[in-house]
């Protein structure tokens, strides 16, 4: 895809396989409802951006999001599974975590284990 720079993304109710976002500079970017199979997001610059927009949920899939810098964003109905966060710069990041999902998301981050919830049985809640 061919990207301006802060132009604003907006995407609602649609289905991206393998689509190529990679440096994008964003001034607003907002996802609605939608799905995101194999999608790069490597190198963007997204502003006052929405994960998981809408009332449905917005799902990404095996996306990487390498060497990202990602401001004000917000992630509400959402789910990760098994994206790749490598180098991304954060700032001032809010996620409504009881609407949203993230599968291998901290191994993606630093390596270490996925995020695990604590069922009612895990002694280490004790």
């Amino acid at each position: 895809m061919n990207h301006s720079p802060s132009e604003q993304l907006v995407i609602t109710r649609a289905r991206h396989v393998g689509a190529d976002f990679s440096g994008v500079d964003a001034s607003f970017f907002s996802a609605q409802e939608s799905t995101f199979t194999t999608c790069s997001f490597d190198g963007a610059t997204l502003r006052s951006a929405a994960f998981g927009a809408g009332r449905g949920p917005t799902v990404y899939v095996n996306c990487t999001f390498d060497g990202a810098r990602i401001e004000g964003a917000a992630i509400s109905i959402a789910r990760f599974e098994n994206c790749s966060f490598r180098r991304v710069e954060l700032r001032h990041f809010f996620c409504h975590a009881a609407r949203s999902d993230f599968t291998e998301l901290v191994r993606a981050i630093t390596g270490s284990s996925p995020i695990r919830r604590p069922g009612p049985d895990d002694e280490s809640d004790r």
